[in-house]
C-alpha cells in the first residue's frame, strides 16, 4: 500500500521539522505543518505561540488549534490526497491528545470528540513519532523560546508520557524512533522504513 500521509509528531526541539522536511525533499511529499499551513492558521499561530498579553484558557487552546487543523485539513491536506499527492506535515491531530490532553489535562474522550467531524477519517497513514527526553529536547531550543516552549518540565514530561501512551494505542501505523540520534541516523532509519 502506498504511504500518501505522513506525520511527525513528537516534543518541540525533537527535530521532526527536519525530518519532514528531508521526507519531502527526498521522496516528493508535500510539506505542511500545524499550526499554520493556510492564511487562517498563521493567524491563529501567532495567538498560540506569541501571544504575550492574553491569557489563553486550555479549553480555548484547544479550540484553536481545531480551528487551525479544521481550515488545514480542508484547504490542504484533502484536496492534495485527493489529486493523488503524498503529503507530509509537521504535527497532526495526535499533537492535541499529547498537548492538550496530556499536557493540559483535558479529557482525551471529549478531544476525540471534537476531532471527529473534522478529521472525517483524514488521519496519517503512517506516524513518525521521534521520542525524545524532555531536557535534551528543551535544551536544543537555541532561540527565543514560543509560548509551548517556554512550558516547564513538568508539562512537557507529561505531553511525552502522552504521546508513549498513544504509541500503544496506534501501533499499527506507528513507529518510534529514538530522538537522541543524529538527524542523519534519523533520515537513514526513515529511509530503511520508507523504502521496505
Amino acid at each position: 500500500m502506498a504511504i500518501n500521509y505522513i506525520a511527525l509528531e513528537g516534543l518541540d526541539g525533537c527535530g521532526k521539522s527536519t525530518q519532514a522536511q528531508f521526507i519531502a525533499d527526498t521522496y516528493g511529499y508535500h510539506l505542511t505543518r500545524e499550526p499554520g499551513a493556510t492564511n487562517l492558521g498563521k493567524e491563529i499561530r501567532k495567538i498560540l505561540l506569541h501571544s504575550t498579553d492574553m491569557n489563553i484558557s486550555n479549553d480555548a487552546e484547544l479550540l484553536l488549534m481545531l480551528a487551525d487543523r479544521a481550515q488545514h485539513l480542508d484547504e490542504v491536506v484533502r484536496p492534495l490526497l485527493q489529486t493523488g499527492k503524498m503529503v507530509v506535515s509537521d504535527r497532526s491531530y495526535l499533537s492535541s491528545l499529547a498537548y492538550q490532553g496530556y499536557g493540559r489535562g483535558i479529557n482525551l474522550d471529549h478531544i476525540e470528540t471534537l476531532h471527529a467531524p473534522i478529521l472525517k477519517n483524514t488521519i496519517p497513514q503512517l506516524v513518525f513519532f521521534i521520542d525524545t527526553p524532555v531536557e535534551v529536547a528543551l535544551g536544543r531550543i537555541n532561540r527565543d523560546k514560543d509560548r509551548f516552549e517556554s512550558l516547564d518540565t513538568t508539562f512537557y514530561k507529561a505531553v511525552r508520557e502522552g504521546y508513549l501512551a498513544l504509541s500503544a494505542t496506534f501501533t499499527n501505523h506507528w513507529v518510534t524512533l529514538d530522538g537522541t540520534l543524529t538527524p542523519q541516523e534519523l533520515s537513514q532509519q526513515i529511509t530503511n522504513i520508507l523504502t521496505q
